[in-house]
């Protein structure tokens, strides 16, 4: 993934950053500043955001697919996050199962240790060690999610 453009466009006090990658996809920031230094050292300043926002996005766009595969810009490592977290954070049992389940063994069949594992995802341990807690959790009691869910499903 690389920005192929950047451009700046000001109107008053307002600056338009423009940042083109080489998918083509376009994205722009708006804000607001008084010089055309300050329009410059802006468009310095939010590259990194943008760039970790394009990624996310294409993380994303794997959930949305029902994808485990990486896409776009986004590392396998980071579209494996995205599943464990929708897992981790999914309130009803049936749908943490059902994310988790999609990558949770994948991961795990990395081979990582916690803390390795935290440093790949960009997160704490503590952190870590929830996920793979919940995952476990809706693991051991499978069979009891299922019957839940055909329970749900038939009301």
């Amino acid at each position: 993934m690389s920005i192929v453009s950047k451009s700046v466009t000001r109107q008053g006090r307002l600056i338009t950053l423009r940042y083109e990658f080489d998918d083509t996809t376009v994205r722009e920031v708006k804000v607001r500043g008084d010089s055309a230094s300050a329009a410059n050292a802006f468009l310095l300043r939010h590259e990194p955001r943008v760039l970790a926002s394009k990624v996310a996005e294409d993380a994303d766009s794997a959930l949305r697919n029902d994808s485990d595969a990486a896409q776009g810009d986004a590392t396998q490592i980071q579209v494996y996050k995205a599943w464990m977290f929708k897992g981790f954070r999914a309130s009803d049992p049936v749908n943490s199962y059902k994310y988790l389940s999609k990558v949770a063994n994948k991961v795990l069949a990395l081979g990582l240790t916690k803390a390795q594992l935290a440093a790949a995802f960009e997160e704490d341990v503590t952190t870590i060690n929830a996920v793979l807690a919940k995952w476990h959790y809706v693991k051991v009691n499978r069979t009891a999610i299922q019957a839940y869910k055909l329970i749900k499903e038939g009301m």
